[in-house]
């Protein structure tokens, strides 16, 4: 069974592990995709990456043919090769992508919906 986002986190981070694509000021660095929610991601890196905390980031990452994520990002942490980041930034069609994958998760659309009220209050509606 699932764990409840408020078991440990206000949002779930559903396992992944896709090709990703980050973009920021140095460029763009290909890494792995491990894990994603509302409000943030976990990406593998190469080890030369340089990110800095206050710099904005754009996750791509293709879900399925003809489904590409996009997600606006700022780096929260670092450990080895893993980096941790918070969502500054989802558009329309990527919300909706993200939010299938927490109905599939759930199988609750009350959990779905507390998800996204809660994404909705951190991110002014």
């Amino acid at each position: 069974m699932p764990r409840r986002a408020s078991d440990q986190r206000r949002f779930a981070r559903l396992p992944m592990n896709r090709p990703a694509a980050l973009d920021g000021p140095r460029g763009r660095v290909e890494g792995r995709l491990r894990d994603i929610g509302l409000n943030g991601v976990r990406l593998d890196l190469p080890g030369d990456w340089a990110g800095g905390p206050e710099t904005q980031y754009r996750l791509r990452v293709s879900l399925a043919p003809g489904a590409t994520l996009k997600m606006g990002l700022r780096l929260i942490h670092r450990r080895g090769a893993s980096a941790g980041f918070r969502c500054t930034g989802l558009d329309g069609g990527s919300r909706g992508q993200l939010t299938g994958l927490l109905r599939l998760y759930y199988g609750d659309e009350g959990a779905v919906q507390a998800e996204l009220d809660r994404f909705e209050q951190d991110h002014g509606g």
